[in-house]
């Protein structure tokens, strides 16, 4: 069954985040569900057993009386069972079994808590607040993705060295935690050096493009060839 997030609020029916429309509760803003179906087994006339058959039910043929009746006295019993429902007669129950659909609440991607009021970020935010799902806002002096970039450790001549040729996302992993030189950065298999900014990536210089990142994690590496004309 497909999982889905929708909403109950007017006023949000056309918003469509990456990971689907968001259901608006008393409980919380972020609440999704999805729809489960489930095993059923419950107990009513046997005379009924025809409205039972069009709401998905059948007899249970694992349970007593069925569990040891042929198929012919089966259809026998279950006629003589309808026959007392006509005529107002007191009739058995017998067991049925079928599936029913339920609605079944999470919190949406992104979100977390009893009632999914809190937003999920990177390293929950070193130095920083999170303030929506994976966006941080960093207190005074840091940066990052989850505010673990110290500015006092940047200079004209040391900054991070990330992975990713905007200065954005993850640092590399042997300079994750201190800044570097330009040469160090994109001499190894750095991508761009420079500070990151919410706002304004300016700050950045893209290495040379010698590897790529690929969606694995391992680099891929470019080869370039010059064509002469």
């Amino acid at each position: 069954m497909r999982d889905e997030c929708t909403t109950r609020d007017d006023s949000l029916n056309n918003m469509q985040p990456p990971f689907g429309r968001q259901l608006s509760s008393k409980i919380g803003n972020h609440l999704c569900y999805k729809n489960v179906t489930k095993t059923v087994v419950k107990s009513e006339p046997c005379g009924d057993f025809i409205d039972q058959f069009v709401a998905g039910f059948a007899p249970n043929m694992n349970v007593e009386p069925f569990k040891s009746m042929l198929q012919d006295e089966i259809r026998e019993y279950l006629f003589d069972q309808s026959m007392l429902m006509l005529n107002n007669e007191t009739g058995e129950d017998c067991p049925f079994i079928g599936s029913e659909l339920y609605e079944q609440s999470f919190c949406c991607p992104g979100y977390e808590g009893p009632n999914c009021e809190n937003a999920q970020c990177p390293d929950q935010c070193v130095h920083g607040n999170c303030v929506r799902p994976y966006n941080c806002d960093c207190d005074e002096g840091y940066t990052g993705i989850d505010c673990s970039e110290d500015l006092s450790d940047v200079s004209d001549t040391l900054k991070f060295c990330y992975k990713q040729d905007t200065c954005f996302g993850k640092r590399l992993d042997e300079y994750d935690s201190s800044a570097v030189t330009y040469d160090e950065c994109c001499s190894g298999n750095g991508s761009s050096w420079g500070v990151y900014k919410k706002h304004d990536a300016t700050d950045c210089v893209t290495c040379p493009i010698n590897a790529l990142n690929g969606f694995d994690g391992n680099y891929t590496i470019m080869f370039l060839y010059c064509v002469f004309q």
